[in-house]
C-alpha cells in the first residue's frame, strides 16, 4: 500500500475522529487529492480491527485501480 502524505493522513485522522461522534462520514476532496488511497488505508484499518467493509463505485476501472 502506498504511504499517505501529510495532508491525507491528516485529512483520514479528522475522519475517525468524526466516526467516534457520529454513525456516517463523508470525505469530500478535489481530484488528484488521493481519496483512494486514504479510502483504502482506512479499510485495511477498519479490517485489521475485525471490521467489516463494503467499497462500492461507479465505475469498473475505479474497483480495478483501488484493488492494486
Amino acid at each position: 500500500m502506498v504511504e499517505l502524505w501529510g495532508k491525507q493522513a491528516e485529512q483520514l485522522g479528522e475522519v475517525r475522529a468524526a466516526f467516534r461522534q457520529h454513525q456516517s462520514v463523508l470525505l469530500q476532496s478535489p481530484t488528484g487529492s488521493g481519496k483512494t488511497q486514504m479510502g483504502a488505508a482506512a479499510a485495511k484499518t477498519a479490517t485489521e480491527r475485525g471490521h467489516t467493509v463494503t467499497w462500492l463505485c461507479h465505475r469498473r476501472e475505479l474497483l480495478e485501480q483501488t484493488s492494486k
